[in-house]
């Protein structure tokens, strides 16, 4: 019989889980958190350009915004882990 522990877990970089999860999180957390901050009535007095698109449009283009910025930090983070382990993302 082998009484022998077993390997303990190694610490040595980030995996695809942890970096889904911040990259998710960076995603979810402003979005959960925008309806809380709606804009001022002062916003609606402004003086805009003629360029300046309609309100409606902000919704959209901001989540889409954060999305790839989110597939980016995952992306980062995954590469770290990979560079400090010496193996490549797959």
């Amino acid at each position: 019989m082998n009484d022998a522990a077993p390997p303990a877990p190694t610490t040595a970089g980030m995996g695809r889980g942890h970096a889904r999860l911040i990259a998710a999180a960076l995603f979810v957390i402003p979005l959960a958190l925008a309806p809380l901050f709606p804009p001022d009535d002062w916003y609606a007095g402004l003086r805009t350009s003629r360029l300046t698109p309609p309100g409606w449009v902000f919704g959209p283009v901001w989540t889409v915004l954060y999305l790839l910025l989110a597939i980016a930090v995952q992306r980062i983070l995954v590469a770290r882990a990979a560079r400090r382990t010496d193996v490549a993302p797959q």
